[in-house]
This record gives C-alpha cells, structure tokens and sequence, in this order.
C-alpha cells in the first residue's frame, strides 16, 4: 500500500513540474511580469493587456527630469522661472516622487520588439550554427550596439556588415544582425520566418549619443534576455540570457 502511495505522490510530483514547465514555457508567461516599453513601434508582437510605459516618459524618469515628465510644468520655461519654481514645496514633492518613481523603474523588468518588426529571419547558417536578423543599419561602427536609436545593449551579440550606397560608393553605412548561436531543430522552426523577438531586460541608466548634430539620450542595460517566440500561440524557439549565452 505504501508503494503504490510513493508511486502515486512521485506521479503527482513530476506531473506538477511537467505544468509548471509547460506554464513557465509560453511567452505570455514570461513577459507576464515585464513591462512593454512604448516605443512608438508599438504594436505586432506585442502583447496589449500587459503594462506598458512610454519610452520618452522612462528616459524623463531615470534623468530626473522633472520639466520633461510632468506635463503640468511645462508652464516653467526660462531658466529664471525654473529657478523660483524650485524653491518650492511642489518642487520638492515631484522631486521625491519622480526619485521614488526611479526606484521602482529599477526593480522592474522592461521589453521590446521594436527591432524586429519589419524583417525576417534568414536562412539557417549551417556553418556558423546560428540564425541571424537584420536589425537595422548604422553610420558608425561604434553604435553598433544601438538598437533602433534608444538601447544600447553592450552584451547583444550583434555583428556588423560594412556597406556603401548604391548611388554613392564613397558613403558608408553598417548594416546591425542579430547572431545567435543555435541547433539544426531551433534553425529550422525560426529560419525565413517573422517570428518576434523579445529583448528583455532591466534598465540601468541613460547613455547620450551624438548623432551627426543631434545629441539622443538612449537607455542602458548591461544584460539581455533574448526570447523569439509566436505571438499567437505562445510557443518559445529560443530563450537565451546575454552576455552568458545560458537559459
């Protein structure tokens, strides 16, 4: 009678884990507890009931900037009006809640499928075992960590392909890909097709970057959670944590 109890019990245990995986698998699960980041691509791929938060809005927060988040102080706009106006206790009560804001915005996690929208996958590379994406392209070898001109992502493994223009050879541009590492199963369940990839991730700050005459604040995060997934049914193909590569 015990066997058949300790039979059972173990049966049950695994059959709980067995759900659990399959729970934990599905992509909705994971970015259960992320928050979509609006980044004005906002929309295939994306999953509409999670939370979601401006991309302008988090660079206002983890700058501190108290005149470009609340959009009641737009009023204040010399450098003398700002100067009175911090002298004040509603100064000093947006001040304490855009800090407390930024403590929060730290413990949370955020993701994006910006880069991803509007190309496909490519063919299996059966030599360098990998699948690669096209991300988008670059004027400098030295932001190729950018993504979509508001991440930089220092452990994306990204690599990139020197290009000139068609009408102008001596103009040079790089173009970004997406390179991981995977077997000949994931190859041949992602390769051509436009399945979404998820970058997820905890932001650790603010970077600016100068780009020809314009200088653009982008968002900092040292490491990536990469998740390519089916948006409709939830399937996971790849799930990978950079810069160590691991699940």
């Amino acid at each position: 009678m015990r066997l058949y109890f300790f039979i059972g019990l173990i049966s049950l245990i695994f059959t709980g884990i067995s759900i659990a995986q399959e729970q934990e698998s599905t992509v909705g699960k994971i970015l259960e507890n992320a928050v979509a980041i609006d980044d004005g691509y906002f929309g295939s791929g994306y999953y509409t009931e999670v939370e979601s938060i401006a991309f302008k809005s988090l660079v206002s927060i983890f700058d501190m900037d108290i005149y470009s988040y609340f959009d009641d102080l737009d009023i204040y706009e010399t450098p003398l009006q700002k100067k009175k106006f911090e002298k004040t206790q509603e100064y000093r009560d947006k001040m304490l809640e855009l800090k407390n804001l930024k403590q929060e915005m730290l413990k949370k996690y955020f993701y994006t499928a910006a880069a991803f929208s509007d190309s496909r996958w490519s063919e299996y590379d059966i030599k360098q075992k990998a699948v690669k994406r096209e991300l988008g392209s670059v004027y400098s070898s030295n932001k190729s960590k950018i993504i979509e001109e508001e991440y930089y992502l220092p452990s994306l493994p990204i690599i990139i392909v020197r290009k000139s223009m068609w009408d102008n050879p001596f103009e040079i541009y790089y173009e970004q890909w997406l390179h991981l590492p995977a077997n000949e199963r994931q190859g041949s369940e992602i390769e051509t097709s436009s399945l979404p990839a998820y970058l997820i991730f905890k932001i650790t700050g603010t970077k600016t970057v100068a780009y020809g005459r314009e200088m653009r604040k982008v968002l900092v995060a040292n490491t990536v959670r990469v998740v390519i997934a089916d948006a409709e049914t939830g399937k996971v193909y790849f799930d990978r944590v950079y810069p160590s590569g691991k699940k």
